[in-house]
């Protein structure tokens, strides 16, 4: 009895642990040959890009020694049999592991073919002007070796089993024996009873004498009462899914392994007027005739553990669109497939009429996309002719009376384009065309120098105009300039307009650093009419005003503000306004600019404080007080305490008491006074440096500023690079700025574009230019501008005559640069300029078809266009109107 009850629980146990044996042996084996294949495929992978990167040229350039070289040095790779190239059908080039294939007995010429290879590698040259497919790369592998290893996997794999199923064998036998098999003979005629019993969890198994079996009887007795609690329990579950399966609003259907519906819900009568009791028992493919069901029925090892998919069941003209979802469940003794199915026909015909509704909006955004392109170009062209010519006229000879009407033209023209880049600004945003630059540039510089160039007008007016930028310390940073220059020179106007008294300040605000992003803020603050509260809300909508009465006094077309808070919302940021009827504005807005990956160079445009300032006495003879707190700050970040005093009749005998190093004097304080006041003071104090803060327009030239003693001159609003310099020992440098400046505020760059010309002239000899534009007016403005930069100007009036004329010309004698229009009949600048770096034109003026520098000057000035033209090989680009000054610039880049 103990021998037959300890063999057959060790056979028991041993199968058990055989199984899970086998089990992981098996999964072992599965995983090793996994990784085997994934090393196959990572090695032919890794040749097949080796010789994909370094064949195409070799074959471009038929270089057939190279070409077998490389594929002899793969071919020592064991893992292949052969390489072979094929070009349109043909082998071009074959090498084979001829040692490996009479290994195999196998024939090079017979087993190298497509049939025994791997899928094809397309081999293709490319460069910037060509791709071209070179051939079709073939690697033939041996899987023999693959098979060896897994073979010997296999073996290792067995081995083992064996070894541990003998050792775990006699393990377990004298354990079951020790452990199991005494105590259980002990109790066997307790149970006996319990187990011929039918009734078994209304028996108790009796107490024991022994300790360990007394335990197990009072366990299994507790086990018994547990089951019978947990059965009654299950049944009220039972009963509770059942009622959720029959009432789900849903279908659900439970199939067997064969495709037979097990069960079905209510649901499933309704949705497809079928009798429940026909469908429970029959197959799935009579309710629901789709092959994908079969399939994952049929084989769901292969599958994935459920299974999503839609049907149209529609006839007739009656909707009826459902989804199925089909996932694998597991029954005790059989694998079993519950399909979820829902109507969603009501989706389908939402999402079909969302569709016809995005199809017509995308239409509507191309048209008028294609309607703002066309309308751009068509304005910009007209203008330029307007504005281009009152250029040229103001600098004929024109008597008193012509140059005042010539100015009131220039100047309507010029608020008309203001109008139009408004307008068309506008209409970019709204039809999602406009662009936002990421560049690194100086943002302290560019606020600074936008500031004084702004304050001229306001300075005309009557206005005093300060720049707060004490509060920030960061210099390089990335993002679009030009955007933030146009919302400044919005916010700055309207100031300027709505402000007839008082002063105009402009504060940079702290900063924030979040997410590697530097939030900007700014205030532009005014003592203005201010606007009421129930006007605020509809400030920054398109074309809104305080009142019409604005527009009629004040003029502008009510988008300025509407394109500032556009252009700062697509630039992370926010714009709102603070203002009270008579008591001024206060506009702020927000932007987020990027941080340079360089982080040193976050502060590199900033002034350092010297040491020298360290212990220099200043005093300011300020009477407003806004220029007082700003002048204090500013010197404070230089460890500066000024003293701080009032224009007045003691003012003199007071700067003499304190015998300062420095005074700095607002002369819109002094007025007229402030020559003699200067020599008062330095007649009293001889070594007292004076500096002088002037409105812009109001700079002396530095002669007169030298003779009445004075050390610098800095014009409002002050930058603080600019005071740093006015205390230096000798300014000369800081004076030549403000001299600058001055010229080219007051005298439009004439002497900058002079100097250029004779740059010009000096550094050419060869100054040839070739315009290829088809307007008349356009041809007359920019041949007028050019030979103004002397230089020699011919015309093609499109892209055929163009191609013409640089076929007749010599390389000495060639044009140096070509000004190509974009849109012209017959051929436009898009397909002339392909043809030139095609090649098509003269080949002696243009080696290589890089060499003549294409620069677009066309009416295009819409997101995208600039990099169109460089996309088809232009080198530059500028829009029209046409600058004179940029035009120079472009002029020099390309030439000089």
């Amino acid at each position: 009895m103990k021998v037959r009850l300890l063999a057959l629980i060790t056979f028991f146990v041993l199968l058990i642990q055989s199984s899970i044996l086998l089990l992981f042996i098996f999964i072992n084996y599965e995983r090793y040959n996994k990784e085997i294949n994934e090393q196959t495929k990572d090695k032919i992978l890794n040749i097949q890009n080796r010789l994909s990167s370094t064949l195409p040229l070799l074959l471009w350039n038929y270089n057939s020694e190279a070409i077998l070289e490389n594929l002899n040095i793969e071919i020592k790779n064991n893992l292949l049999l052969g390489i072979f190239i094929e070009y349109e059908g043909k082998t071009e080039y074959q090498v084979a592991n001829t040692q490996r294939l009479n290994e195999l007995n196998l024939n090079a010429q017979q087993f190298l073919l497509k049939d025994n290879a791997t899928a094809p590698v397309e081999l293709t040259f490319s460069n910037r002007d060509i791709s071209e497919k070179v051939g079709n790369l073939y690697l033939v592998v041996d899987h023999s070796i693959l098979e060896r290893k897994k073979r010997e996997a296999f073996n290792i794999q067995i081995f083992q089993f064996i070894l541990i199923d003998i050792v775990l064998f006699i393990s377990i036998s004298l354990l079951l024996y020790q452990l199991v098999i005494k105590p259980i003979q002990k109790t066997v005629n307790g149970l006996k009873g319990i187990v011929t019993n039918n009734d078994v969890l209304s028996k108790k198994l009796p107490a024991h004498y022994i300790y360990e079996l007394n335990e197990l009887s009072n366990y299994f007795n507790q086990l018994n009462d547990y089951v019978v609690k947990m059965l009654n329990e299950l049944h009220i579950k039972s009963d509770n899914i059942e009622a959720i399966f029959n009432n789900t609003k849903n279908a659900l259907l439970l199939i067997d392994s064969h495709g037979v519906v097990q069960s079905a819900n209510l649901a499933v009568s309704t949705l497809f007027k079928k009798d429940l009791k026909s469908a429970i028992n029959s197959d799935i493919q009579k309710i629901i005739n789709d092959e994908r069901i079969s399939n994952f029925i049929k084989n769901p090892i292969k599958q994935k553990n459920n299974l999503n998919f839609e049907i149209d069941l529609s006839k007739n003209g009656n909707l009826l669109y459902i989804a199925i979802s089909i996932s694998k469940i597991k029954q005790a003794h059989d694998q079993a497939f519950i399909l979820f199915i829902q109507d969603v026909t009501e989706q389908h015909i939402l999402y079909h009429d969302l569709e016809v509704a995005l199809e017509k909006e995308q239409e509507t955004t191309k048209l008028k996309s294609e309607f703002l392109a066309s309308m751009s170009h068509e304005i910009r062209t007209p203008m330029n002719g307007v504005i281009g010519m009152l250029d040229l006229l103001a600098k004929t000879e024109l008597n008193s009376q012509q140059i005042h009407y010539n100015s009131i033209a220039q100047t309507s023209a010029e608020s008309l384009l203001v109008i139009i880049n408004d307008i068309l600004d506008f209409s970019k945003i709204e039809a999602g065309k406009l662009e936002i630059e990421n560049v690194e540039f100086d943002i302290l510089k560019m606020t600074g120098e936008l500031a004084q160039t702004m304050a001229i007008h306001a300075q005309e007016k009557g206005l005093d105009v300060w720049l707060d930028s004490t509060n920030f310390d960061i210099a390089i940073v990335l993002g679009d300039p030009g955007r933030i220059r146009q919302i400044l020179t919005n916010l700055i106007n309207n100031a300027t307009k709505f402000t007839q008294t008082g002063d105009i300040l402009i504060s940079i605000n702290p900063y924030l650093i979040e997410n590697q992003s530097l939030i900007f803020s700014c205030t532009i603050k005014d003592s203005g009419i201010g606007i009421e509260k129930h006007k605020k809300e509809t400030l920054f909508e398109s074309f809104s005003q305080v009142d019409s009465s604005t527009t009629r006094k004040f003029g502008g077309t009510g988008l300025g503000l509407s394109i500032v808070k556009q252009l700062c919302n697509l630039m992370g940021g926010d714009v709102n306004v603070n203002s009270e009827p008579n008591l001024g504005s206060e506009f702020t807005f927000t932007i987020k600019l990027g941080i340079p990956e360089n982080q040193s160079q976050i502060q590199q445009a900033l002034p350092r404080p010297n040491n020298k300032f360290k212990n220099i006495k200043i005093v300011i003879i300020e009477n407003n007080k806004l220029g007082e707190f700003i002048l204090s700050r500013l010197l404070s970040k230089i460890s500066i305490r000024p003293e701080c005093i009032e224009y007045n009749e003691h003012s003199i005998e007071k700067i003499t008491e304190l015998t300062p190093d420095f005074l700095i004097m607002d002369t819109s304080t002094t007025g007229n006074q402030t020559e003699e006041i200067s020599k008062n003071i330095i007649r009293n104090l001889p070594n007292l440096k004076i500096v002088l803060l002037s409105k812009i327009y109001q700079l002396s030239n530095s002669t007169d500023y030298k003779k009445m003693g004075i050390h610098a001159e800095i014009g409002k609003p002050i930058i603080f690079e600019e005071l740093l310099m006015s205390l230096e020992e000798t300014p000369t440098h800081h004076h030549d700025i403000q001299e600058s400046k001055k010229i080219n505020i007051h005298e439009n760059n004439k002497s900058s574009i002079e100097h250029s010309q004779l740059e010009i002239t000096n550094k050419r000899t060869i100054n040839k230019v070739l315009l290829v534009e088809d307007n008349w007016v356009n041809q007359e403005i920019a041949i007028a501008l050019l030979e103004s930069f002397n230089l020699t100007v011919e015309i093609a009036n499109n892209g055929i005559e163009a191609l013409a004329l640089l076929k007749n010309q010599k390389k000495r004698t060639g044009y140096k640069l070509i000004f190509m229009d974009c849109l012209m009949p017959e051929m436009d600048g898009y397909e002339t300029t392909i043809a030139i770096r095609k090649g098509q034109a003269n080949t002696e003026l243009t080696p290589n078809n890089r060499t003549l520098p294409i620069i677009a000057m066309t009416a295009n000035a819409m997101k995208g266009d600039r990099e169109k033209c460089i996309g088809v090989g232009m080198d530059d680009y500028i829009s029209k109107p046409i600058n004179e000054e940029e035009l120079l610039s472009k002029v020099n880049k390309w030439l000089i």
